[in-house]
């Protein structure tokens, strides 16, 4: 368990503002030096930005760490009928473009995740690393044909996900390395355990 009570308060030199993205304004806040390695964190379905509150103080130390609200969401605009998860990743992806990103990690969680494993097909050499975190269950028109690890993009992801649906087991399959590259696994008898049982 975390003790979050020794969390020290998020940097006071917070960059907080909204960026036009067609005709939308999207909320974005950036801690961290600005010339540090970028780090973009995307929220899940009626999340915000504040979702990762208590995770900026560790790392605004070593990264320039960038969380949007998803249109629809926290302070960003809520345009009628919105969206599809690669119409998120789309605005998403300019508004990097308009803050000058051209390397990014992203991290989403849930639909978050969705949204960055769209946003990694669109712009395939803006994203260097992708983590999704208890990715939602999505269908191939999200995800299209993301081939993250033929591209050079690592890819951490919950073993969960391999059993949620089947484009997620799809793309799974297509980013594993060829079985030579993998690293040996670690000896964790008491996680497979857990993993089996489910």
């Amino acid at each position: 368990m975390l003790d979050y009570s020794s969390t020290a308060p998020i940097d006071t030199d917070v960059r907080d503002h909204l960026v036009s993205v067609d005709a939308h304004n999207i909320h974005v806040v950036e801690n961290g030096a600005h010339d540090g390695a970028a780090l973009l964190l995307i929220h899940g379905h009626a999340g915000s930005t504040t979702w990762w509150d208590l995770l900026i103080p560790r790392l605004a130390v070593e990264y320039r760490v960038i969380r949007v609200d998803l249109l629809g969401h926290g302070r960003s605009d809520k345009p009628a009928g919105c969206c599809t998860m690669s119409e998120q990743a789309r605005v998403v992806g300019s508004a990097l473009a308009q803050l000058g990103v051209n390397r990014v990690i992203a991290i989403g969680h849930a639909t978050g995740a969705v949204v960055a494993a769209a946003l990694a097909e669109q712009r395939r050499g803006i994203v260097t690393a992708l983590a999704l975190i208890d990715i939602a269950r999505v269908d191939d028109s999200d995800v299209g044909n993301f081939r993250g690890r033929r591209q050079g993009v690592a890819i951490l992801l919950d073993r969960r996900v391999q059993r949620r649906s089947e484009p997620c087991r799809r793309v799974v399959t297509r980013c594993r390395p060829p079985p030579d590259a993998r690293r040996p696994r670690p000896d964790r008898p008491a996680v497979d355990e857990f993993h089996r049982k489910k």
